[in-house]
């Protein structure tokens, strides 16, 4: 089974099959820059009203989306951080 990715990445890929930039995409779906930058690096997660967003300006469900998120909150939860990478992180 591939690994479960971000939904922001899935969204980075939408953007490639569209061409569209930064701006565009931040345009389509009603959000700042900085909002869908911070999504594309998965510093920021899908919420409802995010979800709802993204269903305006891509055509691909809120649904969607917030299952995404929620698959990889799972994945996430399930195989933390080793705690060498958590330690060096913090140092």
């Amino acid at each position: 089974m591939p690994p479960l990715v971000h939904p922001g990445v899935m969204l980075l890929e939408e953007m490639l099959e569209r061409d569209w930039s930064l701006t565009q995409t931040a345009n389509a779906i009603g959000a700042d820059r900085e909002q869908v930058r911070d999504f594309l690096m998965s510093a920021e997660d899908v919420t409802p009203e995010f979800a709802k967003q993204l269903e305006a300006g891509t055509g691909i469900a809120a649904d969607y989306w917030l299952r995404v998120q929620a698959r990889h909150d799972a994945a996430e939860s399930a195989n933390p951080l080793p705690a060498e990478t958590i330690d060096h992180a913090t140092s």
